[in-house]
């Protein structure tokens, strides 16, 4: 399952997440860029995801191009109505082609949740395509409750170390959660590798 972390902080939205896939009884990390969980969609370093949930999902929306419009961009009408609008409404579109949509109960749900970042605007799309911005941080994933709690008790420290002890929690508690740590934020299209317990 995973955790994925997002912090606002200063006009910088900063995302981390662990690293770590799930197959049945194995787990494997793998450290290409290609396999993580948090990406800049379109390559533009304003805006950035990240997914929770099963792999086959965050390769779909990985792969959508496009996801923001330009006019959308070049305008700066990118808001949360927006978000709701467009950018959840092509999420769901996209895990129904592939099939990851369980529809129980006329109640559409897919198998993955998302943190999307715009600057310094944060919102969280759940996995019934419902939107919430955020205000300050948040949590998804197997290991967001850990997650949360540690978040909760670091809110004087800077986002780097936050995020670190936020994750490093759900590893402790969470079969589903591990190393490395990736970490990226709106500002750059860097991205911080943390091997282990530092």
């Amino acid at each position: 399952m995973s955790v994925i972390v997002g912090i606002i902080h200063k006009g910088v939205v900063y995302i981390g997440s662990d690293s770590q896939l799930t197959k049945g009884g194995t787990k494997k990390n793998y450290n290409h860029p290609n396999n993580r969980k948090i990406w800049h969609p379109d390559g533009r370093e304003h805006l950035l995801m990240g997914s929770s949930g099963v792999l086959k999902g965050i390769n779909t929306i990985k792969s959508i191009n496009g996801i923001i419009d330009q006019k959308t961009l070049s305008e700066n009408t990118l808001n949360y109505s927006f978000v709701v609008r467009n950018v959840a409404r092509k999420i769901m579109e996209s895990m129904e082609e592939v099939k990851l949509i369980d529809s129980k109960d006329y109640n559409p749900k897919m198998l993955n949740e998302f943190l999307f970042a715009n600057n310094d605007e944060l919102f969280m799309i759940g996995s019934d395509g419902s939107v919430l911005q955020i205000d300050d941080f948040t949590a998804i994933g197997s290991g967001a409750i850990e997650s949360i709690g540690s978040l909760l008790s670091t809110e004087s420290e800077e986002p780097r170390t936050r995020i670190i002890k936020a994750i490093e929690a759900a590893i402790q508690n969470d079969i589903y959660v591990g190393y490395p740590i990736v970490i990226m934020s709106t500002k750059n299209q860097s991205a911080e590798i943390i091997q282990g317990k530092e």
